[in-house]
């Protein structure tokens, strides 16, 4: 009975292993931004942008995320590194995450914080710990 337990619960952990590896097909991708050709009747340009601290935008891509990925990984997309500032603001009983890229910025907080507007000029006058 335990072997067979045990021989479940090897495949259970192992089926999702292998499904939670291929959630994420830019695992490993530099943070960036990346352009890459697309071959259609518009002969258009993809443009997939990496969050350091993690999330992705793409445009014009297309749905197969699979193939842009791995045309990142071969070299193929023009990349241009991400140039955005990230802070990390404390709070006594809270905390932020600011970013401030050339397109705009982003707070995110968790606990009791000041309001994100009071947050963000914090981290803009060098208030916060700026992350490398």
């Amino acid at each position: 009975m335990k072997k067979i337990f045990f021989t479940l619960l090897g495949i259970i952990i192992s089926a999702n292993i292998v499904f939670a590896i291929s959630l994420d097909d830019f695992e490993g991708v530099k943070p960036g931004t990346y352009k890459c050709p697309q071959k259609t009747e518009f002969d258009s340009t993809c443009v997939v942008t990496l969050y350091k601290h993690g999330g992705r935008s793409l445009s014009n891509c297309g749905d197969d995320k699979k193939v842009i990925a791995d045309m990142i990984k071969n070299n193929k997309c023009k990349f241009e590194p991400d140039e955005s500032k990230y802070y990390s603001c404390q709070y006594s009983e809270g905390s932020c995450e600011v970013t401030l890229r050339k397109e705009g910025h982003g707070v995110t907080c968790m606990g009791t914080v000041p309001p994100t507007s009071e947050v963000l000029k914090q981290a803009q006058d060098g208030k916060c710990y700026l992350e490398e």
